[in-house]
């Protein structure tokens, strides 16, 4: 019955492994938690059942780009699906309750945030679903990564409705995690599935370099499918504009863009129109993409989970595939400076609680009914104390997850564009402009939305503008703001700030209560998470059992074969401009010279004196054999970098870095 079910829905002949006994387990009425690795087909998992249930079921997913691409992707199956998220407005979510009450869809998609909404359930309840299931279920667990409050109200949701077939999926999850999530769900004897973590298939490698830029030069020579993910939005624009100086067909993707260009960009991406794509950890869930060839981690990310999850994209064909990390040990304060702003203290939380009151002009002990919006203006002020947009969100976090406030996903309008000018004066104006780009774009406008886009606001689509017009989204998002700048058109584009709702009377922030030792602890399983990504840079033994045994898989005698310390018995592959760079660059901070000794001890991080522990190289070669590091004294001094002048080592005063 099923595998006549797989081939008449989806076309396929045979289950991948474990996927048959996951779905008999769900059609048997048993509670599932699936930990499969990215390629494995978890979605298949509750695709089927759903498909065979009496009803339909719930899909609980994380992100609004991962649930359209489902729903896309199935439509094109001929499979009734639908989602409801904050991009929908209330005419398009109400067509969507009717078609679930007329049995006319099989699987709804749903964000976190709406599971609390009384109208949302009432309508849910009487269509009776058959099951629930929590796509990303590692997002429900405080101590997993990508931890979202909303996933708290799953298990509130399911009792309301009475639904009792409810099953979890994750790609990733620590023996922790994987009690968490049962825990939170209320999973009563849930069978477990844990497919493995084993990619045969991937070549582990890890290089400790600070030319990183020449360096995925030359590792992107004759690959033509290369996602790089970085730490910042700044690294992931400035090493794209690099790539692109060079002749890469590159772009780059993250949080600060809209989401329509988010959207161009990945399917620009997956249809091979670019080469490689530069993101930070905001690409990749549900990317649909088998033929990635290489996953160049830029900077160090902050935990396994997220390691794993990332360069599981990469060679999801089954074909080989290479898996590069970049390692600098500035990377690592990089990331505790990520983390401590996931993790405000109390007094951060508090500055943000009264910033919010006060901006909307929120009373002591009143609670108003209508939501808020966290604006650029709160932004801003409280960017002048100090508070980054990080710990603003993380703070809003924290008094959700304290009963103070609900927070709402931002809604979602559309792109829309109206001409300043009439047809006349646009047609002189067009006449007159020297720069042929922008005469044939504004003549592209015309052409596509007519004399409509002069009389109101017209909403613009980049996909169909793309047909017409050979360019970038980002080169039509420049365009359109430089019009509007020049007061041509007026470009109004999508709001994605936060909304917020108080759910108790306002209160003096020194009265606001959280659990300490709570958030203590997350701050330092943070941290925590973090030193064991550099245990994996520097481990001596194959790289892929750390891995294994990091999710709790037992493998002692494990050896994938292709990992680099497998192949070549080394730590880690050290580029010599890394340990001179940081010669270097010790001597000239220091501005004197240091004995052997000394100098050794500054990089080992060994040496206890205060000026050695203010040197930014301090302990920047901590992992690597004293050795080691003495042989590039003699490399340096034979190209007469360095001499010794009594017993002292000294820089050649025309060797020196930019330490900007």
């Amino acid at each position: 019955m099923l595998k006549f079910a797989l081939k008449k829905y989806f076309n396929l002949e045979n289950f991948r492994p474990g996927q048959e006994e996951i779905i008999q387990d769900i059609i048997d009425k048993k509670s599932v938690l699936a930990i499969m690795p990215t390629g494995a087909g978890k979605s298949l998992c509750y695709q089927l059942p759903s498909l065979l249930c009496e009803t339909y079921s719930i899909i609980i997913s994380p992100l609004i780009s991962l649930m359209q691409d489902q729903v896309e992707s199935l439509k094109k199956k001929e499979i009734p699906a639908a989602y409801i998220n904050s991009s929908l407005d209330s005419r398009h979510i109400a067509n969507v309750l009717s078609d679930l009450s007329n049995g006319k869809i099989k699987m709804l998609f749903v964000a976190p945030e709406k599971l609390d909404n009384p109208f949302f359930v009432e309508q849910i309840r009487q269509t009776k679903p058959s099951y629930l299931f929590i796509d990303e279920a590692h997002c429900i667990s405080e101590w997993g990564h990508n931890f979202r409050p909303s996933f708290r109200n799953i298990q509130i949701f399911a009792d309301s409705l009475g639904i009792e077939n409810i099953s979890a999926f994750t790609a990733t999850a620590t023996p922790e995690v994987k009690s968490d999530i049962i825990k939170q769900l209320d999973l009563s004897e849930p069978v477990i599935y844990s497919l493995g973590f084993k990619r045969e298939n991937l070549q582990l490698q890890v290089f400790a370099t600070k030319n990183k830029k020449e360096k995925i030069l030359k590792l992107l020579d004759g690959i033509t499918s290369v996602i790089i993910y970085t730490s910042t939005r700044k690294n992931a624009e400035q090493l794209a504009e690099f790539l692109k100086l060079k002749n890469v067909n590159a772009e780059y993707y993250h949080a600060g863009q809209t989401t329509a260009l988010r959207t161009i960009i990945q399917n620009d991406f997956i249809s091979n129109n670019s080469n490689v794509i530069i993101a930070t950890n905001a690409f990749g869930m549900g990317i649909d993409k088998a033929d990635v060839r290489l996953v160049i981690h830029y900077n160090i990310p902050g935990s396994i989970e997220n390691l794993y999850q990332e360069f599981g994209r990469a060679g999801r064909d089954g074909k080989d595939a290479k898996v590069v990390l970049f390692y600098a040990k500035k990377d690592i304060g990089l990331q505790e400076f990520l983390i401590r702003n996931n993790h405000p203290n109390f007094g951060q939380v508090k500055l943000c609680y009264d910033a919010i009151c006060n901006y909307h002009k929120i009373a002591i002990n009143f609670k108003p009914e209508t939501q808020f919006e966290i604006d650029s203006n709160i932004e801003e002020l409280l960017r002048k104390n100090s508070i980054s947009k990080s710990i603003l969100i993380s703070s809003m976090n924290i008094l959700e997850s304290g009963g103070y406030v609900k927070q709402s996903p931002p809604s979602m309008n559309k792109r829309t564009v109206q001409f300043h000018l009439t047809k006349d004066n646009l047609r002189e104006y067009i006449k007159k402009l020297s720069n042929t780009f922008l005469k044939d774009f504004l003549l592209v406008l015309v052409k596509i939305y007519g004399s409509k886009i002069f009389a109101q606001q017209t909403t613009i689509d980049f996909s169909i503008i793309k047909k017409h017009y050979n360019s970038s989204a980002i080169n039509i998002d420049n365009k359109l703001k430089h019009l509007f700048k020049l007061g041509i058109i007026e470009y109004k584009q999508p709001s994605f700030n936060i909304k917020f709702q108080l759910l108790t009377e306002r209160i003096k922030s020194d009265r606001l209560k959280f659990d300490s030792n709570k958030i203590n602890q997350q701050l330092e399983n943070s941290m925590r998470k973090l030193s064991l990504v550099e245990d994996y840079v520097f481990v001596n033994d194959c790289r892929f059992k750390f891995i294994l045994n990091y999710f709790g898989e037992d493998e002692q005698n494990y050896k994938c074969g292709k990992c680099d310390n497998c192949k070549s018995g080394t730590i880690v592959t050290i580029d010599k401009e890394y340990i001179s760079e940081i010669i270097i660059r010790t001597l000239q901070e220091y501005k004197g010279g240091l004995s052997i000794s000394r100098l050794l001890g500054i990089l080992t991080g060994k040496s206890k004196a205060i000026v050695a522990k203010s040197l930014s190289t301090y302990a920047s070669c901590e992992h690597y054999k004293k050795e080691e590091i003495e042989k590039y004294f003699d490399i340096l001094a034979n190209k007469n970098v360095l001499k010794n002048f009594q017993g002292n080592l000294h820089l050649n005063k025309k060797y020196t870095l930019d330490l900007s």
